[in-house]
């Protein structure tokens, strides 16, 4: 059973949803409310796209993709990744309210190796960033480390087994998608996914993409799709 959480029960094409009452003011959280689709793009090419191989989907707020992936992955896996606690007992509540036995949700964030962080979860004015919420080196002050929450970092390679093949890695991560993709060498050099990034990598990851001939194919709703040549 999920923990307990406050959020508003609501729904749209692809399923049920359980958004924190608290983000009832993000953009994302708004769609979802009114009946819509946040990021329909996105989701349309992923389900087009899976070709029956497992999706890396971070990070996952209150899981408003999780019901559109979930049907088009059949018996493959959603690798699923969210460090904000009240966005993860959110998306587990959706995964619940929906009946979805091929999602594994993590309550961690995506990194290079596995390590303790600190999240900012609440913006200067304390409203909750919900799924803008993000990675902090240093909160500072007392003040600033109140916004604040610890969270685990943990990599895609030591998560999912080598015997797994991985169509799709989705990061939506607030700037962190370069030490995700360093965190999933392994995976991305055997398994060769699409890649679906809000954020363009530094260039220490470009050039390695670049040597297992990813080149940047097309933009989804902000983010870009890299595709390897093979």
């Amino acid at each position: 059973m999920p923990k307990q959480v406050e959020g508003i029960l609501c729904s749209n094409q692809w399923g049920s949803y359980c958004v924190p009452l608290s983000s009832r003011h993000r953009p994302a959280a708004q769609a979802i409310l009114a009946g819509d689709v946040w990021e329909p793009e996105t989701i349309e090419f992923m389900t087009g796209n899976c070709s029956g191989r497992d999706i890396v989907h971070a990070g996952a707020y209150f899981g408003d993709f999780l019901p559109g992936l979930s049907a088009a992955c059949g018996t493959s896996r959603i690798w699923a990744f969210e460090p904000n606690a009240e966005n993860h007992s959110c998306a587990a509540w959706t995964i619940r309210l929906n009946s979805l036995t091929n999602v594994v949700l993590s309550n961690a964030a995506l990194g290079h190796r596995k390590t303790g962080a600190t999240l900012r979860v609440k913006d200067k004015n304390g409203l909750p960033l919900g799924g803008a919420s993000h990675m902090v080196n240093d909160p500072g002050s007392s003040e600033e480390l109140a916004r604040c929450e610890p969270t685990e970092v943990v990599t895609i390679d030591d998560q999912i087994g080598a015997e797994r093949s991985v169509g799709i890695i989705q990061l939506d991560i607030e700037g962190y998608e370069t030490e995700a993709l360093f965190g999933a060498r392994r995976t991305i050099a055997r398994c060769r996914p699409v890649l679906i990034l809000e954020t363009e990598p530094r260039l220490e990851a470009l050039e390695w993409l670049t040597c297992l001939r990813y080149q940047k194919m097309t933009a989804l709703n902000g983010n870009t799709v890299w595709i390897a040549n093979h």
